[in-house]
């Protein structure tokens, strides 16, 4: 949880993600996990007003599409 709350401030220092160009707006992603290790990936959108966390992912699934994320 501390690593999404983080997300408050800057939010933009997360790379977009590597499905970024199958999206019609902006998918970044913060990796995060115990220890110094990444395990997760939370794939987010940046909008004006809010951050938007679209999924929380393990790091060794598979890459997403539009259909496995809500519409935004």
């Amino acid at each position: 949880m501390e690593a999404l709350r983080s997300l408050e401030e800057q939010p933009l220092r997360c790379p977009l993600a590597r499905e970024n160009e199958s999206f019609p707006y902006e998918l970044r992603e913060l990796h995060y996990g115990v220890g110094s290790r990444p395990t997760h990936r939370a794939l987010l959108t940046v909008r004006p007003d809010a951050v938007v966390v679209l999924s929380i992912r393990h790091v060794a699934q598979k890459d997403v599409v539009p259909d496995d994320l809500p519409s935004v």
